[in-house]
């Protein structure tokens, strides 16, 4: 990757994490129906930021490994769910907004 060391090093935990995710759902060691609706929409934001970076080091690796390809399958399964309470049953509920909290003014400050 032609970005700074620590930049690489951050880019890697990221794709690393996200790759862990993706190879559990893909081994059905993690139910999909568990991981997508907690983490797909982190992972899908994180592809979006990295895509460019992803793509550019599979063209410098000139390799078959597929540098981040299990990260893309990931946010490939998210990606094609366009309803996770459809996709996945999910009954999520709201909350009513809290009511704003009267906050008492500061005390004044004697010198």
């Amino acid at each position: 990757m032609l970005l700074p060391e620590e930049a690489f090093l951050a880019v890697t935990k990221v794709v690393g994490f996200y790759s862990g995710c993706g190879a559990f759902m893909a081994r059905k060691m993690a139910d999909e129906g568990l991981v997508v609706p907690l983490l797909g929409y982190r992972a899908s934001r994180a592809w979006d930021a990295l895509e460019p970076f992803i793509r550019r080091e599979r063209e410098i690796r000139e390799s078959s490994d597929r540098y981040a390809s299990v990260f893309e399958d990931f946010v490939w399964r998210v990606r094609r769910h366009t309803s996770l309470e459809k996709a996945y049953g999910l009954r999520l509920r709201t909350l009513p907004p809290t009511p704003a909290r009267e906050v008492p003014p500061p005390e004044p400050q004697t010198t």
